[in-house]
């Protein structure tokens, strides 16, 4: 019986350890998907700004382009854009569109994030240019 006494409270402290746990465990989860979330929005504006630079063979028209897309999928922080054309010595010209994004994990508790993941993406397409 005095046993039973000694360790009335520790299904309380137990209970409390397993909450903190499956509390990290629900944060860390949720910024997981964050990142992949943000990796694919990336991936969108780096292939949006790319293919309209090959439309319109203007390389400003396509970092405007990546830049609008980009204001949808990211709020807070901006992604760094460039969009040049590759060309080849004899070789058709290629129109690439790089986009490099500094996501801040736990952002929601410190507006400077903690630490940060460097998450790029590049897109390549064809040029066409009418006027040769």
């Amino acid at each position: 019986m005095n046993k039973l006494k000694s360790q009335k409270g520790s299904i309380l402290v137990e209970l409390v350890f397993v909450c903190i746990f499956l509390t990290m465990f629900m944060l860390a989860t949720i910024e997981v998907i964050n990142i992949f979330r943000a990796n694919i929005y990336i991936q969108k504006v780096a292939r949006e700004g790319a293919r309209e630079a090959a439309m319109t063979n203007d390389t400003q028209a396509g970092k405007r382009m990546a830049t609008d897309v980009s204001q949808q999928y990211f709020v807070s922080s901006k992604p760094s854009i460039v969009v040049y054309t590759n060309q080849a010595a004899g070789k058709e010209a290629n129109v690439v569109c790089d986009v490099s994004y500094n996501y801040k994990p736990f952002y929601l508790f410190n507006n400077n994030g903690i630490g940060g993941i460097e998450l790029d993406a590049k897109a390549v397409y064809p040029w066409w240019d009418e006027n040769t």
